[in-house]
């Protein structure tokens, strides 16, 4: 009788055991990135991310719930914005107002997009229309080339132009 107790007792404290050295600590959680995280640990996206520090807008990308039309950098590239030496030129108000203009207030999926329009959190209006030829969503007549890239507080979707000019 006391050999199957003990034994007992070895199969029960071992579960035990495994059960405490299975159980995860904060450090060992993999947590997704936010949104300024991704784009600032992207190299496609050096431009925007110079332009973002430079609105002063970092904190608000690391929490906020957004859906941001990231421009890469070959987009930025179209309008003569090719390094931060250029932004810093520039008046960060208007900086800022562009970075804003390419944002919803919300979490928006590419399969969401509807034909008609969207406002940013500048309260502009953003046009939502539909390709002819093989059905892509445009924003402002832009394509979105890469949909649905998950960060812990929204989307990016990554457009082929600027939404609009840096005034």
């Amino acid at each position: 009788m006391r050999k199957y107790f003990c034994a007992g007792c070895f199969v029960i404290g071992g579960f035990a055991l495994s059960l405490f050295s299975c159980s995860e600590s904060e450090k060992d959680i993999v947590k997704s990135k936010s949104i300024i995280e991704i784009i600032s640990s992207n190299p496609e996206f050096t431009t925007l991310k110079s332009i973002i520090q430079y609105a002063g807008m970092s904190d608000t990308l690391a929490i906020g719930t957004f859906t941001m039309f990231a421009p890469s950098n070959s987009a930025l590239e179209k309008i003569k914005i090719s390094d931060a030496s250029t932004i810093l030129r520039m008046p960060k108000d208007s900086v800022k107002w562009f970075v804003k203009y390419h944002l919803l207030g919300k979490q928006l999926n590419y399969s969401g997009f509807e034909k008609g329009q969207l406002t940013n959190i500048n309260k502009q209006t953003i046009a939502v229309t539909k390709d002819a030829e093989n059905s892509d969503i445009l924003i402002n007549l832009n394509r979105v080339v890469t949909k649905d890239v998950s960060a812990s507080n929204g989307l990016i979707q990554v457009i082929d132009s600027v939404l609009i000019k840096i005034k």
